[in-house]
C-alpha cells in the first residue's frame, strides 16, 4: 500500500474514531441508557433493552479506532449498526424503498458518510501509524524502544539516512 493511502487511512480513521466515541459518550454518560432504551423504542428498534446498550457502548469502543487498534473488526461492527440505524431510524424503517427522496436530508447524510467511511476502515485496515501496525511489526530486535510498523516506501529513505 503507497504511504499516501496508508496517512489517507489514518486521516480518516482517527476523526471518525472520535465521533463514534462521542456518540458512545453521550449516550452512557449524558443522556443515559433508560433514556436511550425509550428513545430506541419510539424508534421501532427492535428489543430496544439489547440494542440500546450494545450499541451505545459500540460507539464508545469506536475510540480504538483512535489508536488504530483492532480496526477492521471494530470498523466492520461499527458499520453494521451504522447500516441497521439507516435502515430503521434514518429512513423510517421504509429500507430503501423510500430512500432516494430522503437521502439529501441533513439526518441521512452523517449516518451515511460514517457508514461509508467504516467500510473504507475495514477494507483499507487502518493506516500508518496504528497500534495495529506496531502490532504486526512486532518488537524491534536490539536496544531502544519499539517501532511502529512503517509502508514499504519508506524503508529506502531510513537505509539512506543511516
Amino acid at each position: 500500500m503507497s504511504r499516501r493511502t496508508e496517512l489517507a487511512l489514518a486521516l480518516l480513521r482517527v476523526p471518525v474514531g472520535c465521533l463514534f466515541m462521542l456518540h458512545g459518550h453521550q449516550k452512557l454518560f449524558g443522556a443515559g441508557l433508560e433514556r436511550v432504551t425509550e428513545q430506541f423504542g419510539a424508534w421501532g428498534v427492535p428489543m430496544p433493552l439489547l440494542f440500546a446498550p450494545l450499541v451505545s457502548v459500540l460507539e464508545l469502543v469506536g475510540a480504538l479506532l483512535v489508536l488504530g487498534l483492532g480496526t477492521q473488526p471494530v470498523a466492520l461492527l461499527l458499520a453494521l449498526s451504522m447500516a441497521l440505524a439507516l435502515a430503521l431510524v434514518h429512513l423510517g424503517g421504509q429500507g430503501l424503498s423510500g430512500a432516494l427522496p430522503r437521502l439529501i436530508l441533513p439526518k441521512v447524510e452523517a449516518p451515511a458518510l460514517l457508514l461509508t467511511s467504516c467500510l473504507a476502515l475495514a477494507l483499507g485496515g487502518p493506516g500508518w501509524p496504528s497500534l495495529d501496525a506496531a502490532w504486526k511489526a512486532g518488537p524491534k530486535t536490539g536496544p531502544g524502544p519499539a517501532r511502529a510498523a512503517e509502508p514499504e516506501e519508506l524503508a529506502p529513505l531510513r537505509r539512506k539516512r543511516r
